[in-house]
């Protein structure tokens, strides 16, 4: 889900943006120490858990910083 995209020179979350479920559009949910990406449409219950997916991709933009001081 994670990659590092050449042209624009950044690390992309490539996650997606519909629900699997019921075809909705996807949220992102960020609370103290989780991200999720839930489903905007009430009745559905789908959640998926991307906390590690946007820790390793600010860990990587925190690195890249470094590189760059």
């Amino acid at each position: 889900m994670l990659y590092y995209d050449y042209d624009e020179e950044r690390y992309v979350l490539d996650a997606p943006t519909e629900c699997p479920k019921c075809g909705s559009k996807l949220e992102l949910d960020v609370d103290y120490d989780t991200t999720h990406l839930i489903c905007s449409n009430s009745d559905c219950d789908y959640m998926l858990d991307v906390t590690a997916e946007f820790k390793e991709l600010e860990q990587l933009e925190n690195d890249a910083e470094d590189e760059d001081d």
